[in-house]
């Protein structure tokens, strides 16, 4: 608080609890390159990257994998229903 007024962060950044690597845009995670997080500029919020969720929670990744599959599956097909709907109906 400043001034008696909450701050709102300009930039939250996502890092690794485990491994303390950032998230990037696209899903990728990659070590913290001076973008001041480890000198307390800007506020870091927590998760789990994917290489420490297989290593720490092998159990869960494949859980994740799995549902992933699944949605892209089903997306897939429903676009294609979208696409060729009309051709089928």
């Amino acid at each position: 608080m400043k001034n008696g007024r909450q701050t709102i962060p300009e930039k939250i950044v996502v890092a690794c609890a485990y491994c303390s690597k950032l998230l990037k845009r696209n899903d990728n995670w990659e070590y913290d390159k001076g973008t001041g997080v480890k000198s307390g500029m800007l506020d870091v919020s927590h998760s789990i990257c994917p290489d420490c969720l297989k290593e720490n929670f092998p159990r869960e990744y494949l859980i994740i994998q799995e549902e992933k599959k699944a949605k892209m599956s089903q997306d897939i097909e429903e676009g294609l229903k979208d696409f060729y709907g009309h051709i089928t109906k």
